[in-house]
């Protein structure tokens, strides 16, 4: 992307909304629906790297507090729980 793609003072991005739709409206169904579909792609692709983002700073979040938890409150030394857990975990 180029900053002149972006950019709200380039003479190339002057067109307005009625101009815009009726340059989409002037091409062929098929391309109007490829640049839907190119459109509707872009914003799933989008969507799913956010999503990718999000799980993993909330892992990073999450092992970081258990970290902290581990090193302030338990002093590296296992929680009494855990014994419990592992011994109820290995009888099933």
């Amino acid at each position: 992307m180029k900053l002149n793609d972006v950019n709200p003072d380039s003479k190339r991005n002057n067109i307005s909304g009625k101009h815009l739709i009726n340059l989409i409206m002037s091409n062929s169904p098929k391309n109007i629906n490829n640049l839907f579909s190119e459109i509707k792609h872009l914003v799933e692709e989008a969507r799913q790297n956010v999503a990718v983002a999000v799980n993993a700073a909330t892992t990073i979040l999450y092992w970081n507090i258990g970290q902290r938890v581990n090193n302030r409150i338990l002093e590296n030394k296992r929680a009494e729980y855990g014994k419990e857990v592992v011994k109820t975990l290995s009888q099933k």
